[in-house]
């Protein structure tokens, strides 16, 4: 049906655009990234200092209403009788209108929010390393019984440092674990290599290989079409 069909993409997009105010609102909660943010904006009635992410909370409730909307496209389609009958076409009438312009809303404030996010790199930074240090307990391990230490000691030791990191940060003291290590002489034989073993950027896999292919296989050859009016940005009137 195609009526089922083109509900179903614009359920899809919404469902993509909910999930990425989702990602947005948890980013602003913990400061790293934040949507724009005008001199004349209030962030919260009650606190000043908030600066809610209301246009991420906006999609995501208009995402939200737009997703279900196949569900009205579908139950019209399965209660059409030979002879369609009001019940089809008034409803018909309400959910294809409000799914364009919900699609519409949801597409404007996904630009809008993405044409000038604000990324705070400190605050990455700082969170990162708050237990990057940690993940590097596996590397420290296979270091020290590279250059001849007894695996099971040193594992003992880790665990116990790793403890009490643990506990330090729970009390608001922040992650010891990398200033442990380096100030026990158990691990003196591969001081020389604690740089290299706590630098962050060992710890973050494939992922900068993954984001920078799929930039280049997926999205800039569906941008290609649009190319004369990327540049174009949104102002929200609302």
């Amino acid at each position: 049906c195609e009526l089922d069909d083109f509900m179903a993409v614009l359920s899809k997009l919404a469902v993509v655009a909910e999930r990425i105010g989702w990602n947005l609102r948890m980013w602003q909660h913990l400061n790293e990234v934040q949507e724009p943010f005008s001199e004349e904006q209030r962030g919260s009635s009650a606190m000043p200092w908030k600066k809610n992410p209301k246009d991420a909370e906006r999609m995501c409730g208009i995402a939200r209403f737009l997703k279900f909307m196949v569900l009205a496209a579908s139950d019209t389609y399965a209660g059409q009788i030979f002879e369609r009958t009001l019940d089809d076409s008034s409803c018909r009438r309400l959910f294809i209108t409000e799914a364009f312009l919900a699609a519409d809303s949801v597409l404007r404030i996904l630009q809008h929010i993405g044409q000038s996010p604000i990324v705070h790199h400190d605050v990455i930074d700082y969170h990162l390393r708050q237990f990057v240090s940690l993940m590097a307990s596996e590397h420290l391990l296979a270091a020290m019984v590279s250059a001849g230490q007894n695996r099971n000691v040193s594992y003992e030791k880790l665990q116990q440092h790793s403890f009490t990191a643990m506990e330090d940060i729970r009390q608001g003291r922040g992650n010891s674990f990398e200033t442990l290590v380096r100030d026990d002489d158990h691990f003196a034989p591969i001081s020389g290599q604690f740089d290299s073993l706590f630098d962050p950027s060992r710890y973050t896999g494939a992922a900068a290989i993954q984001t920078q292919t799929y930039l280049d296989g997926v999205v800039r050859p569906a941008l290609e079409p649009y190319a004369r009016v990327l540049d174009q940005r949104v102002d929200l009137q609302i």
